[in-house]
């Protein structure tokens, strides 16, 4: 049994924000916890670390029934699918936190009811950066200053649940809280160092943004199972 960490790397914006999985992975080491990282354009490398009775924590695109190897961006949505509903069986015995926008919807309970995975948490919500009103431009600063948190909260919480070997229900449960509770906490300190640019960055809908994705975590299967 080992730690699987799957980072996106043909996407930028996921390869940026993947970026917590190293610490995550040193972790692992340091606590003498079997563990690996795959970080390749290859497909073929992520597949072929499909391991029965693993733990997977995959950063990538995703959607209501996939998680994509690489999200084509442009009108001719040339996507390349890393697991969707259509394979499933593929995941047999598998543990997976999957850091994936919406893909708690279907795939999420599919691949639990149909593909036999042993326990899937995901998100039925997007993850997003932007703000309440889509129509709203993002500064480069909300666009980090959101990130960072997001990344904060998932590295610091998945490298304890691994080191202390929580169940896939407290790390749901933990996930959620944090989330919420850092948002909070973030807010309030950017508020105390100058309100004019909290205001003007409107660093408030971060608080209702995160708050909305931390929510929306589900967890599939074998609730009790733990993560390592």
């Amino acid at each position: 049994m080992s730690i699987v960490l799957l980072r996106n790397m043909l996407n930028q914006e996921m390869k940026s924000f993947g970026g917590f999985l190293n610490p995550i992975q040193n972790t692992c080491k340091l606590s003498g916890i079997e563990s690996k990282i795959i970080y390749s354009p290859l497909k073929t490398e992520y597949l072929e670390s499909f391991n029965s009775g693993d733990t997977f924590i995959i950063v990538a695109h995703g959607s209501p029934e996939t998680i994509y190897h690489r999200f084509d961006h442009t009108l001719f949505q040339r996507h390349q699918i890393l697991v969707d509903t259509n394979n499933l069986t593929q995941l047999k015995g598998m543990k997976i936190i999957a850091i994936s926008c919406a893909c708690a919807r279907t795939l999420g309970p599919e691949s639990v009811s149909s593909g036999d995975c042993k326990v899937f948490l995901g998100f039925e919500n997007a993850i997003h950066f932007d703000k309440k009103d889509k129509t709203k431009a993002v500064c480069k600063y909300y666009d980090r200053y959101i990130r960072n948190i997001y990344k904060s909260v998932f590295e610091n919480v998945l490298s304890k649940g691994i080191i202390e070997n929580w169940t896939f229900e407290k790390i749901s449960k933990v996930l959620e809280w944090e989330l919420k509770k850092e948002a909070a906490r973030a807010a309030q300190a950017e508020k105390k160092k100058s309100e004019t640019a909290y205001f003007s960055r409107e660093i408030e809908e971060t608080i209702i943004a995160i708050a909305n994705v931390a929510s929306s975590i589900r967890v599939f299967g074998k609730i009790d199972e733990r993560i390592s």
